[in-house]
């Protein structure tokens, strides 16, 4: 996932799994939230110099983004960017030469940098807290406080570690902890040879010493961005446990409820709360007056649309120094599309017959009411299209009619008064007449239908159509340079005599030597074959 953005656990126990956020592939240095959305840093190479290029916005929540402005006024590319909460202003930190980085803000409306200062000497990463304080590691791997009015370095402690290429540095400012995805360099355990290695660590703040947590792999971090809700230490903490129900049979209305915090973030007694807002997908819907710290608190919500939708509440507690940190919910309201059916089953009953069963969703597709009881289902045989059965109220139905021999599968959609289902898709089947003597067969995309692939030990590789096109010639085609074979590729049922011989022929290739092995079956049954007819 080069130049990705990802998502990942910060705190776990192996090593992060990455799951793509937005597919942003441009080349990218540094990264960091602000303003409602994450920016990124993209960089060129001038000569031999990668130099920072352009601002980037990104919706997360779209999986969008769209270039702010061209950046300009840098020598070298940007090695980290911060967002100071407390000033509104975007921080970042990119080298002017071989010994010294400067401090930069970047106007997230127009991309335009201007510079706070020269720094004494070079930074990989930055990080500004809550208060708006400001922290750095340097290339000599020490933590480092930075003036952001004058530029003035002094060094914390160091991390012990080397840092090199690319990292990135934030607070989780719900808990005050500063976290480093960090690139370093060590020795091995001869102690001749430098190995790089990347991995999260907590920083104390206080003395630079780290707290090593999960290996990372190899994977380079280049910005760093942790969702948090925060607020000053003399405001309320966020209420705990909020849940958001939400009315039955698709009426527009939830119900939120919570418990009241009891402290301040900074950990003292909250004596009174002036009120709870509500936030419905950013718009306030109302407020609570008579919230007690600690007592549970509710708030019922009628929505003024007849669409069912998924919501998200914000609730946020206020004392008489401001608002305190949100929580947020989450609930579908309203009326819900069918969730796909489950649990389809399909049984041959005759080479040209089966049975289609299936299990009926219990919800809708977000969760929500979906009149269950006014469910019907329509039922579309493929590669043919052939309805074979429509508006049923059964959760079974036969398809007699396979006049082609071929790899059927069936689509099973959902409908109720709320509206359709996406399709649900069962296993194929091979049905039709049984293939006659003398039978030949190219393996065209036609052909391909009277054979069903099976992959015996289940490691995702089989048998597929392909055309190959140094010898304009169809082909079945299994890779089998990397795995370990159990995989079958089963005609449809043949009409043969009993008694008689037949002679089986074909044109085969390999790259190297991959042993095939024929067999006589019984209905598709591999488990015990009547008769090896021979191997190549």
């Amino acid at each position: 996932m080069t130049n990705n953005i990802v998502a990942f656990d910060l705190e776990c126990d192996t090593e992060p799994t990455f799951r793509r956020a937005v597919g942003y592939y441009e080349t990218s240095t540094a990264g960091a939230y602000g303003d409602y959305a994450y920016y990124v840093a993209a960089s060129q190479m001038i000569g031999s110099i990668e130099v920072a290029k352009e601002l980037v916005r990104v919706d997360l929540e779209a999986g969008t983004y769209k270039t702010v402005g061209e950046l300009t006024g840098y020598t070298n590319l940007i090695n980290d960017m911060t967002y100071d909460r407390s000033a509104a202003k975007m921080y970042a930190i990119s080298r002017i030469d071989d010994t010294r980085s400067a401090l930069f803000t970047i106007d997230l409306k127009t991309a335009e940098s201007s510079l706070v200062a020269n720094l004494d000497r070079k930074f990989f990463t930055l990080a500004a807290d809550y208060s708006g304080n400001l922290f750095a590691i340097s290339f000599d791997g020490d933590l480092c406080s930075i003036d952001k009015t004058t530029g003035k370095v002094r060094v914390i402690g160091s991390t012990g570690q080397h840092p090199e290429k690319f990292q990135s540095m934030e607070f989780d400012h719900a808990t005050r902890t500063l976290w480093w995805i960090a690139t370093t360099r060590s020795l091995n355990e001869s102690g001749t040879i430098e190995l790089s290695e990347c991995f999260v660590a907590k920083v104390n703040t206080s003395t630079g010493v780290i707290t090593r947590c999960n290996d990372f792999g190899d994977n380079q971090i280049a910005g760093l961005y942790i969702p948090a809700f925060a607020a000053p230490d003399n405001c309320p903490t966020p209420v705990e446990s909020p849940q958001a129900v939400a009315a039955d049979k698709g009426d527009m209305r939830a119900v939120l409820s919570w418990t009241n915090p009891s402290e301040t973030f900074g950990g003292e007694p909250l004596k009174t709360i002036s009120k709870i807002e509500i936030k419905r997908d950013g718009v306030i819907v109302g407020n609570v007056t008579d919230a007690e710290p600690g007592k549970r608190s509710s708030f019922t919500d009628v929505i003024d649309d007849v669409t069912g939708a998924t919501h998200t509440w914000l609730i946020t507690a206020y004392n008489n120094n401001g608002a305190g940190a949100a929580a947020a919910v989450s609930a579908f309201v309203g009326r819900d599309i069918p969730a796909p059916a489950t649990g389809i089953t399909v049984e041959r009953l005759t080479p040209n017959s089966a049975r289609i069963s299936w299990e009926p969703a219990s919800a809708g597709v977000n969760g929500g009411w979906c009149d269950p009881e006014s469910f019907t289902y329509t039922v579309v045989r493929y590669p043919d299209e052939k309805v074979i059965a429509s508006d049923i109220s059964d959760t079974e139905c036969n398809d007699s009619g396979a006049e082609v021999s071929d790899t059927y599968y069936y689509a099973i959609t959902t409908t109720s008064s709320c509206g359709t289902s996406e399709a649900a898709i069962s296993p194929t089947v091979a049905l039709g007449p049984k293939l006659g003597t003398p039978y030949t067969c190219e393996f065209s995309t036609d052909d391909f239908g009277q054979w069903t692939p099976y992959d015996g030990n289940s490691d995702g590789n089989s048998w597929v159509q392909m055309y190959i096109n140094w010898a304009k010639a169809d082909a079945a085609f299994i890779s089998a340079a990397q795995y370990a074979l159990d995989d079958w590729l089963i005609s449809n049922l043949f009409e043969l005599e009993p008694e008689s011989s037949y002679k089986v022929k074909l044109n085969t290739m390999a790259n190297g030597t991959h042993p095939l092995k024929f067999y006589l079956l019984s209905e598709s049954d591999t488990s015990a074959p009547l008769q090896e007819i021979g191997s190549i």
